[in-house]
């Protein structure tokens, strides 16, 4: 009793002060996370956009040729002198960067291209032949932009 004695001989302001300090407290927290719900940004969606094959896929005998929206890739393979296998990508425009899936005996294991220095090609390295027919995906990314093609190189 005696802490409620106490309380009763405080001042009307400092009851007051005690009684609305909590409740303030969580209505302040209530409204700062409303305020930092409202404040996030949109998140912009991400154009894909299929790559489209232009005539047959010969990867290993001559090149693969796809386009879309202005973008032109030629795919075409090269052999190295230690029995590697280039797969080489000529795109008509910059890219910013691209993945490589390459599926045969069941498995894929999805690699990053390399650009060629001083040039706006890219390559892939892996080693042993091309076995025909294959299956490969590509995504490749320009301004923002994913360009995707899946396809079945004879």
């Amino acid at each position: 009793m005696s802490l409620l004695n106490r309380f009763f001989n405080l001042s009307p302001h400092l009851r007051t002060a005690i009684i609305l300090a909590p409740l303030l407290g969580i209505a302040g927290y209530i409204a700062a996370g409303y305020y930092a719900a409202n404040k996030q940004p949109p998140v912009a969606p991400i154009a894909a956009l299929a790559l489209k094959p232009t005539g047959e896929c010969r990867l290993a005998a001559a090149e693969c040729r796809f386009q879309r929206d202005g973008l032109q890739i030629n795919l075409k393979t090269q052999a190295t002198e230690n029995g590697d296998t280039l797969i080489i990508l000529e795109p008509s425009a910059p890219l910013q960067g691209g993945v490589m899936g390459i599926h045969s005996h069941g498995n894929e294991t999805p690699r990053n291209l390399r650009r060629i220095k001083g040039e706006d090609n890219w390559y892939l390295q892996f080693s042993g032949k091309l076995e025909t027919p294959v299956k490969i995906r590509l995504i490749t990314v320009r301004n923002g932009a994913s360009y995707f093609a899946e396809i079945l190189a004879h």
